[in-house]
């Protein structure tokens, strides 16, 4: 019961290296699109 991870799901968390500002999905996704001309 102690190794069980079944209640665990996959993921990350983006943290910003400046301020340590959590990035969500689509904070992310707008900054890489109008900063960086990504397409994602």
């Amino acid at each position: 019961m102690a190794n069980d991870r079944s209640d665990r799901v996959g993921g990350y968390v983006m943290v910003d290296r400046l301020d340590g500002h959590i990035w969500t999905c689509e904070e992310y996704e707008n900054y890489m699109y109008d900063y960086n001309n990504v397409f994602s």
